[in-house]
């Protein structure tokens, strides 16, 4: 949970469960009396919070942004001009392959565990004939 002061005295609150997500903005007067919710969208997820002189800004761990939000609580979008903008789309972007990347990896690896045991099951099969070939004592089992 995050706490934090505005210039009239209300107390900007960030509230996430124990691993810091989900979390909901919510503004209290100077007693933390009257709550009121700050709707940031339903799809972001705020990590902290930057309480200015006119406005608080809210970082979104899932829209990868920061938002800005008035005193009285209303959205004024995203922070930062189109040059800023810019960079996170291309951060965002970074985001994506890495993230394909680390998907392909694990499959990757269990394409090769599934081969590795495919192989080892064919090579057990091909010297357990050899071995009955060798020996007719010895019979596989049917």
């Amino acid at each position: 949970m995050t706490a934090r002061r505005d210039r009239r005295g209300q107390w900007w609150v960030l509230n996430a469960d124990a691993g810091m997500t989900r979390a909901e903005v919510m503004v209290f007067d100077e007693d933390f009396s009257r709550p009121r919710r700050v709707d940031v969208g339903d799809r972001a997820d705020p990590l902290s919070l930057l309480v200015r002189q006119e406005d608080v800004l809210i970082t979104d761990t899932r829209g990868s942004a920061i938002l800005r939000v008035s005193l009285d609580g209303e959205r004024l979008g995203r922070f930062g001009d189109a040059r800023f903008q810019a960079w996170i789309e291309t951060q965002r972007a970074r985001q994506r392959r890495l993230e394909w990347l680390r998907i392909g990896s694990i499959t990757g690896l269990l394409a090769l565990l599934a081969a590795g045991l495919l192989a080892l099951g064919v090579w057990r099969k091909r010297r357990l004939g050899e071995i009955v070939a060798a020996d007719p004592a010895f019979e596989a089992d049917a």
